[in-house]
């Protein structure tokens, strides 16, 4: 694992621990991830009340990021609407409905998004819970994510009462994360060993 103190005593660029925790992150067993999921999806239920949501925005996870797939699973056998992100050609982030009968395909990110015959563009705005991924988070609810800026510009749409939940391995945790004017912070951090709540 990442010396932390070592990395902390310093101002250390957000590429830099984008890079260095990507390389952590992708170094672990698949094993070891898969396990660490279903503790942190434990969890997860305890802040999620199913009978009083509707919708949910989502997100398809790549390689070793934490996992949605038991959440998506759960959250449609009760018949709660779930949406991901997609890219449009110009790079505009747009959101479309996935079910249990969608078909997938991997991006140029490799990342899965519905085959164009599923794609189903709906709002990202009217949810009741939106699940945020992240590469490196600190404990206010502030991540580093991929470098594009979705999240943060998804996040500062969204009305100040929906729960806004990032989801983080314990070890993606760390202190000194450079935080900018447009950076977004979640309502609250759940890992496979807490649940952290943020002001937002």
């Amino acid at each position: 694992m990442i010396n932390k103190k070592k990395f902390e005593v310093t101002h250390i660029s957000k590429d830099s621990l984008r890079n260095k925790f990507l390389q952590i992150r992708e170094s672990i067993p698949k094993s070891q991830i898969t396990n660490l999921n279903v503790k942190l999806y434990q969890n997860l239920k305890q802040i999620i009340d199913f009978k009083n949501i509707t919708r949910i925005s989502t997100y398809m996870a790549k390689d070793n990021e934490v996992q949605t797939d038991l959440l998506i699973k759960d959250a449609l056998d009760q018949d709660i609407t779930i949406i991901i992100p997609v890219l449009k050609p110009n790079h505009q982030l747009c959101f479309t409905e996935i079910n249990q009968f969608t078909t997938f395909h991997h991006n140029k990110l490799g990342i899965l998004e519905p085959t164009k015959d599923c794609i189903n563009y709906t709002s990202g705005i009217d949810v009741d819970l939106v699940i945020v991924p992240g590469i490196v988070w600190n404990h206010s609810g502030y991540r580093i994510g991929y470098g594009s800026g979705y999240y943060d510009k998804y996040i500062n749409l969204l009305n100040k009462n929906i729960n806004i939940v990032g989801l983080s391995y314990e070890f993606q945790i760390f202190t000194n994360i450079p935080i900018e004017k447009y950076d977004m912070s979640v309502n609250k951090l759940v890992t496979e060993n807490q649940i952290i709540y943020c002001k937002r």
